[in-house]
């Protein structure tokens, strides 16, 4: 990856204003993978994808955008190098896969004392079902070398969150359901479970009792 010193006006082209940095180590001049020798596969969640990402209400961007799950940013591609903007200046951003608009919301509640990106998978007023992906680094489950010879690799994983009221929990059962939401919405969640067999080990499970809270 070359070193790109161009102005702004020159490498955007949207309205509004938002600080643009190159995938660069300012410090040295060195392309930011330099800071991962050795390790396999990607910090990306999925590939670049047409997207938008919204600044304020008059403000965004629009072109190929993929989450970073590693650095915990949203990056984007023009003429074939990676940018991203600040994460601080994203109020949220849009990624349009299948004919469906996916939204990407920030939260510091999910995880304590850290803003993450989610995906909003469903959502009304105080009641939203978040995917948070991430990535991580660790031993490369497909190499054949063991202990300290062992190569390294980027593991994604993703997790779902119950959110109401500003709290955010992982909840896997019913039982953790009263550690997120109150009453009467507790007791309308239990029955929507009770009489639709629902387990909450699945997505499409959660999916299914959201539909049902928030219609």
């Amino acid at each position: 990856m070359k070193v790109l010193f161009a102005s702004f006006f020159f490498l955007l082209s949207f309205s509004g204003f938002a600080q643009l940095t190159n995938l660069q180590d300012i410090g040295n001049g060195a392309p930011l993978m330099a800071k991962y020798p050795g390790i396999s596969g990607s910090p990306l969640v999925g590939d670049f994808t047409d997207g938008k990402i919204f600044f304020n209400e008059r403000e965004f961007y629009e072109g190929k955008l993929a989450l970073n799950g590693y650095e915990n940013r949203v990056e984007y591609m023009y003429q074939g190098e990676r940018f991203y903007f600040e994460p601080k200046e994203i109020s949220y951003f849009v990624i349009f896969e299948n004919n469906r608009e996916r939204v990407f919301k920030k939260s510091d509640a999910l995880i304590k004392g850290k803003t993450v990106f989610y995906e909003e998978l469903k959502g009304k007023d105080d009641l939203i079902l978040a995917k948070l992906y991430s990535v991580s680094v660790g031993n490369d489950p497909t190499s054949s070398s063991y202990g300290s010879d062992r190569g390294k690799a980027f593991l994604p994983s993703e997790e779902l969150y119950l959110c109401s009221q500003g709290t955010c929990k992982i909840v896997k059962n019913e039982k953790q359901l009263g550690d997120v939401l109150s009453e009467p919405l507790l007791s309308e969640a239990l029955a929507v479970i009770k009489a639709e067999k629902l387990k909450l080990k699945k997505e499409e499970d959660w999916l299914r009792l959201m539909d049902r809270l928030i219609k």
